[in-house]
């Protein structure tokens, strides 16, 4: 899938094909960094996210954070949520 004519971003299977997570944790990472839900990430959305991560404010890493856990989006980081996210992670292939 490529991105509307004129604009340029990322299509989810590109961020998939990046992180290298299975399908459910990257298209969740999608969803957080669309925030528009054009189905493509823009330079500026990919620009907030890198930020986010690498060289924000702990309040701001924390921020990110939550939302990653928060798996349903309701506000809530419960047990299940960190569980199930743990889950789509192979351990081995950290090693």
């Amino acid at each position: 899938m490529r991105c509307p004519q004129g604009s340029n971003g990322l299509v989810k299977t590109v961020l998939q094909s990046y992180l290298r997570l299975p399908e459910v944790v990257s298209s969740h990472f999608f969803s957080l960094i669309d925030t528009q839900d054009k189905g493509y990430i823009s330079a500026d959305q990919f620009s907030t996210w890198m930020s986010a991560i690498y060289v924000s404010r702990l309040d701001k890493k924390l921020e990110f954070t939550f939302k990653i856990l928060d798996f349903n989006k309701d506000k809530l980081v419960t047990a299940k949520d960190v569980h199930l996210l743990l889950s789509f992670i192979d351990v081995e292939s950290l090693a």
